[in-house]
């Protein structure tokens, strides 16, 4: 709920703000360089990803068939693999769809906060469990 206020611009804390960089420019490209930013990455991913890929492997351990646990993994590394596929295919077209994104950004803001007040309001009132029977697929696990 504080994220979607504060994304919104209804309640802004500095906190959300601060930032810390650091340059990181090998001279050259090495495995030590690799190894470095595939770390980085994977900390900076584990808590977006384990959360989900618990739960989905947890549903297909104990899925009645194994072809249900394996299209619950199929389309979780679809949804995790694809956008990352299509985004180094098109690449080049990226550029200008940002260009034409820009000014719809505080928008986007906009809608993607008031999305999470209402994804927390429907936690904290326990109404998220209500969502599942619209979204059981019929995968009866």
């Amino acid at each position: 709920m504080i994220f979607g206020l504060h994304l919104t611009g209804i309640l802004r804390l500095p906190i959300f703000y601060w930032q810390k960089r650091f340059a990181f420019r090998p001279s050259r490209p090495s495995y030590p360089a690799s190894l470095l930013i595939g770390l980085i990455f994977a900390i900076g991913w584990t808590p977006c990803v384990g959360l989900i890929l618990g739960p989905i492997l947890g549903l297909a351990a104990n899925a009645a068939t194994l072809r249900q646990g394996v299209m619950l993994l199929l389309f979780y590394s679809l949804g995790l693999g694809l956008p990352f596929l299509l985004l180094g295919v098109g690449v080049d077209q990226l550029g200008r769809v940002l260009k034409w994104l820009k000014p719809h950004v505080g928008k986007i803001e906009i809608g993607t906060g008031v999305v999470m007040m209402v994804a927390g309001a429907m936690i904290f009132f326990n109404l998220l469990p209500y969502l599942n029977q619209y979204f059981n697929l019929g995968l009866n696990v």
